[in-house]
């Protein structure tokens, strides 16, 4: 297991955008270029509402990076050189889709967690009790599903 040197609610946004890249089938480098198109549109719509500076880079290998966090969590794939999304990513598109974004936050969150060794800790200190229960029943249920799905 990889570690992940940070975390924020913003990483859980990018990751739906990175997946709604994708849902179309693509070649490697197209749906890179596109993912990193997007996500460095994404921040920078939010860095322009919070009045922050500008980007100092158009980050060149955010695509790369966030279509292989994405294969980590299981959520996409490579096959032939192409992207194909998972089951389990189409099920957080549908929950988006359908306006059920706290079950897909849920969702990432818990792949992150399966994931990422240091993940759950970074998780465990922002989150309330409440949450915390509901980190660990979805990283629960998400384990049983994995095992299932092998």
């Amino acid at each position: 297991m990889a570690n992940i040197t940070s975390y924020t609610i913003n990483d859980v946004a990018l990751y739906y955008h990175a997946l709604k890249c994708v849902e179309k089938l693509l070649d490697v480098s197209a749906a890179q270029e596109r993912v990193r198109a997007q996500l460095v549109d994404y921040i920078e719509r939010r860095r322009a509402a919070l009045s922050l500076p500008p980007l100092r880079t158009q980050i060149p290998t955010m695509g790369e990076k966030a279509l292989a966090e994405l294969r980590q969590m299981k959520l996409v794939t490579v096959e032939d050189g192409k992207v194909r999304l998972l089951p389990a990513g189409a099920e957080v598109l549908s929950h988006l889709t359908n306006g059920r974004g706290r079950n897909a936050r849920r969702l990432i969150l818990g792949r992150m967690i399966d994931t990422f060794n240091n993940v759950y800790g970074l998780v465990k200190e922002a989150l309330s009790v409440r949450w915390k229960r509901d980190c660990v029943a979805f990283t629960s249920r998400s384990q049983r599903l994995s095992r299932r799905t092998g």
